[in-house]
């Protein structure tokens, strides 16, 4: 189990507090809604974030990215889109923008990706709506 506060919210009162000025922007991509687009995502998160984190920590966006972005496809509209923007601040914060994918803990059987979600990241929520928009960070060098 990682060391750190975990929040798991959903809804607006999830919401990510906007700091988007005291961010550096490392990425901002939008892909198709299908399953080619997950190693793609991945390859373009690593390239964008491999000098400005440690190993650890882009081993966890990319997995963290894979869950998200599974779920999204397999769950979304179809012929949609995902956009994926990644900055860095005193962690790596990665928000993923899906069309009408429905994310939720009320189902009969709970969604196995959000745990791991929960498990890979210090901090996750999501804002259903026209559009999702799921979010999570992760330490920049976490303690060894």
């Amino acid at each position: 189990m990682r060391k750190g506060s975990r929040s798991i919210s959903t809804g607006s009162s999830g919401r990510e507090p906007s700091t988007a000025s005291t961010r550096d922007h490392l990425l901002l991509v939008t892909l198709p809604a299908e399953p080619a687009s997950v190693p793609r995502a991945r390859a373009l998160a690593s390239d964008a974030a491999r000098a400005h984190v440690s190993r650890e920590s882009l081993d966890l966006v990319r997995q963290a990215l894979t869950e998200v972005l599974t779920h999204a496809i397999v769950n979304g509209r179809a012929r949609g889109k995902v956009t994926i923007t990644i900055s860095l601040g005193d962690s790596v914060h990665v928000e993923i923008i899906c069309p009408k994918t429905r994310f939720t803990r009320r189902i009969p059987r709970p969604e196995l990706g959000l745990y791991i979600l929960g498990a890979l990241t210090e901090r996750w929520g999501l804002e259903p709506g026209a559009s999702t928009r799921v979010w999570f960070t992760v330490p920049r060098w976490p303690d060894g």
